[in-house]
């Protein structure tokens, strides 16, 4: 199992999202369960698993599942503890978990999963998509930016 393979499962998984093919994203997640390796290290198994969660997540927000509110704080717990991710997928995981957040309508968990960052790393990595989130969310909530 590499970093490389579950990153363009994960891809194309969303690409099939936007499209609406959501048997693709099934088959997709199913392909991410598939590539559990014996050799693998804690960090490659939390980036496979938080990408399956991701295109679960994003599947049950779709189908507005009874369950999706769950599969959200599921992945909210797994971005909060997980450890050995590179900083950039740690940013975009939180990025998708906040729109899925704002989505489902719980602004200030959005606000929260945005604002969740490694402090000395790429902050400008999605800078101006959490930017133009903080401040929508922040709207919402009725505080000043």
């Amino acid at each position: 199992m590499t970093t490389a393979r579950v990153s363009v499962w994960f891809a194309t998984g969303l690409w099939a999202l936007n499209r609406g093919d959501t048997a693709q994203v099934e088959r997709t997640r199913r392909a991410l369960t598939s590539l559990r390796s014996a050799s693998a290290t804690p960090s490659e198994r939390n980036v496979r698993e938080i990408h399956e969660q991701l295109l679960a997540a994003h599947l049950a927000v779709a189908r507005r599942s009874a369950d999706a509110g769950k599969r959200l704080e599921r992945l909210d717990s797994l971005l909060t503890d997980a450890t050995g991710i590179n900083a950039r997928s740690h940013i975009t995981a939180n990025t998708l978990l906040a729109e899925l957040w704002e989505r489902v309508d719980e602004p200030q968990r959005a606000l929260d999963a945005s604002r969740r960052t490694e402090y000395g790393t790429n902050l400008s990595w999605l800078g101006s998509t959490r930017t133009r989130r903080e401040a929508r969310l922040l709207e919402r909530l009725g505080r000043p930016q």
